[in-house]
């Protein structure tokens, strides 16, 4: 079954191309909220409701009344339907019959916040009657040159630029997911202020993942390959609240920074410069790193994918990254 991606879409919308009927399906749900955004402003002159429905709750003869009707004041309509995935299997035959039937009074845009399966595309009647009437987009998770490109568009919106080597460090320091990226991309333009450029230390002093002295102790930490302190440190910032994956970010951090400075040094890249590129400050860094092998920061790094792995997948549930972390040492 033929789909598109969401690149295939973005930006190119406009009332002679809009399709009768969308269904957006994948995890990205920041990229799916913009395309919704973009086709209500696109469709927002033209007198248009909008109506909105769950899956999880949905009456399928509301639904019917709503695709079939207008008010006296309106010409268009566009109906979301929200948690798509929960439509029961009567219900979505139904569905799929009056999508068949084209024709349609209203656009229908069906929201899937799930990452489907081939088998799942091939055999949801919904999807099949969207794919012949109109369009399936999937808006699967960026890669990470993809939210380093991401990153640069959206402060560019903002008129701020940003060096590709600052934008990997501010993709590293937010992850991958477009609401916290977003999210200290915004935080980041108010602290810049009338500054054009954001740089490296804009984003170490901005972010609020974990607080500025935290990351000195725990980076201090790693680098003295102490596990008591890393672990003590992991205990208060956990009892603080601050969420897990904030500290997998910290850990990544840090061990590409060892890595990346280890390679510079082998070029006889003076100390300043080293420090400049890896966005730390203290003049022992290059000495204090001779310790670690580039195949032992490999491993490193490995464990924490994998352990980062299991929980997205939901392999592990309730993750304790002291767990994690006590294998780094």
């Amino acid at each position: 079954m033929p789909f598109k991606k969401f690149f295939e879409l973005s930006g190119r919308i406009n009332k002679t191309n809009i399709s009768p009927v969308y269904y957006l399906w994948g995890e990205e749900h920041l990229l799916q909220e913009t395309f919704l955004k973009q086709l209500e402003e696109t469709l927002s002159s033209a007198n248009c409701e909008k109506s909105i429905f769950y899956g999880s709750s949905l009456n399928v003869d509301d639904l019917v009344s709503s695709i079939a009707s207008l008010s006296l004041f309106a010409t268009q309509r566009l109906i979301v339907i929200k948690e798509a995935h929960k439509i029961k299997g009567n219900n979505e035959k139904i569905i799929a019959g009056i999508i068949g039937q084209g024709n349609l009074a209203s656009n229908i845009v069906f929201v899937n916040i799930l990452k489907l399966k081939k088998d799942q595309l091939s055999r949801n009647e919904i999807i099949k009657a969207a794919a012949e009437q109109g369009d399936v987009v999937e808006f699967r998770q960026l890669y990470p040159e993809e939210c380093i490109k991401f990153a640069i568009a959206e402060l560019k919106k903002s008129n701020k630029s940003i060096s590709g080597q600052d934008a990997e460090y501010l993709y590293q320091t937010a992850g991958d997911n477009l609401f916290d990226l977003k999210n200290e991309i915004d935080k980041l333009v108010l602290f810049a202020g009338s500054k054009d450029t954001i740089t490296g230390d804009d984003i170490f002093k901005c972010s609020g993942f974990i607080k500025q002295e935290n990351i000195y102790e725990i980076t201090d930490a790693i680098l003295e390959n102490n596990k008591t302190k890393a672990l003590k440190l992991i205990d208060n910032l956990l009892d603080s609240g601050t969420e897990t994956f904030h500290l997998f970010n910290l850990f990544f951090w840090t061990y590409r920074r060892i890595i990346m400075a280890k390679a510079l040094q082998k070029t006889n890249t003076p100390t300043e410069m080293i420090l400049r590129k890896v966005k730390l400050w203290d003049r022992n860094f290059p000495s204090k790193i001779k310790k670690f092998s580039h195949s032992e920061i490999l491993k490193k790094l490995e464990c924490l994918y994998n352990a980062e792995l299991s929980i997205k997948s939901g392999k592990i549930e309730n993750a304790d990254f002291r767990v994690v972390a006590a294998e780094l040492f």
